[in-house]
């Protein structure tokens, strides 16, 4: 993914891995690997490939790539597991959203009895 762009400050490469506790958490901390991708190669695959991966952004000095991660469990699970995973170098900001999305983008009806 990252030796196919060049990312920078201007161009920056935004990468969403959605449902992260699904689909690689839950699997790398039960010691398990994620299955091979038919649609094109698979940057990791166990704890050892996911931990390499990430540490990469910062040995190389990595700007402009933002990665965006999301889950539904809390990271605090994680940690309690394997605070490896998402340490800071890693995953360098935790955003905890518990506001629902119907109420971020639905108006409110404001009710006033006289």
């Amino acid at each position: 993914m990252l030796s196919l762009s060049r990312p920078s400050m201007k161009k920056p490469l935004v990468v969403v891995i959605d449902e992260v506790d699904r689909l690689i958490l839950d699997t790398i901390i039960s010691g398990d690997t994620i299955p091979s991708s038919k649609y094109g190669k698979q940057e990791w695959y166990d704890k050892s490939s996911w931990c390499k991966y990430f540490d990469k952004f910062h040995s190389r000095g990595l700007q402009g790539v933002i990665m965006i991660m999301t889950m539904n469990s809390s990271i605090e699970k994680y940690d309690a597991a394997d605070s490896s995973l998402l340490r800071g170098g890693r995953v360098d900001l935790c955003i905890n959203m518990t506001t629902s999305v119907h109420d971020l983008f639905m108006p409110r009806k404001i009710i006033t009895i006289a």
